[in-house]
């Protein structure tokens, strides 16, 4: 592939972390970003919480091509540490609660 092929493809992309910083996050910060069960973040809370959570990664020098793995449920938990990871140019790896084998030879059954 060509760099001006790779430039070209690079400016299609999206993805959460990048609405969480950019465009959504900034013209809409008041907005709902977020929501689970009763819990709803704005775009702004969202934005500052994984931040926290990010800074708390590299305080306890988890930093940049490193890997986390969670076992987190679906939940603003999975949602904050998966954009606190991306943030802080971590590897996340999902560990998956009772899913079947045949899907997802890694998940742990319970």
């Amino acid at each position: 592939m060509l760099a001006s092929q790779e430039t070209a493809n690079d400016q299609h992309r999206f993805s959460i972390p990048m609405a969480v910083r950019g465009a959504l996050g900034k013209t809409h910060p008041d907005r709902p970003a977020l929501r689970f069960n009763e819990t709803i973040h704005s775009w702004q809370n969202f934005n500052l919480l994984s931040d926290r959570l990010a800074c708390v990664f590299l305080e306890k020098g988890i930093g940049k091509n490193d890997v986390i793995a969670t076992m987190l449920p679906a939940s603003t938990a999975y949602a904050m540490a998966l954009i606190a990871a991306d943030k802080s140019g971590l590897l996340f790896v999902q560990l998956m609660l009772n899913t079947k084998p045949q899907i997802c030879p890694w998940s742990c059954p319970t």
